[in-house]
C-alpha cells in the first residue's frame, strides 16, 4: 500500500522513495511507489503532474487502493 504524503502536506515537491512495482499495460507504463505526493485525479479534481527521476508523470490514478503513476517510460 502506497503511503499518501499529500495528506501530510500539499506542498511536498521532493521526497525519496522506492518503486515497488512496474506495470506495462495497453494504455501505458505505470509505476507504483512506496510513498507518493502525487494526488490522483477523481471527483472533478485533476491529478498532480511532475517527474520521477527526470521521467514525466503523465497521469495519476487510484485503482483498488493503489496509486498508479503513468510515466513516459520506465526508469533505467
Amino acid at each position: 500500500m502506497t503511503k499518501k504524503l499529500y495528506y501530510e502536506s500539499a506542498y511536498i515537491r521532493e521526497w525519496n522513495t522506492r518503486i515497488t512495482r512496474k506495470l506495462e499495460r495497453e494504455n501505458g507504463t505505470y509505476l507504483i511507489l512506496n510513498e507518493t505526493a502525487f494526488y490522483p485525479h477523481g471527483g472533478g479534481q485533476p491529478c498532480d503532474l511532475g517527474w520521477i527521476d527526470k521521467i514525466p508523470v503523465l497521469d495519476v490514478v487510484l485503482e483498488e487502493g493503489e496509486i498508479l503513476h503513468k510515466v513516459e517510460r520506465f526508469p533505467e
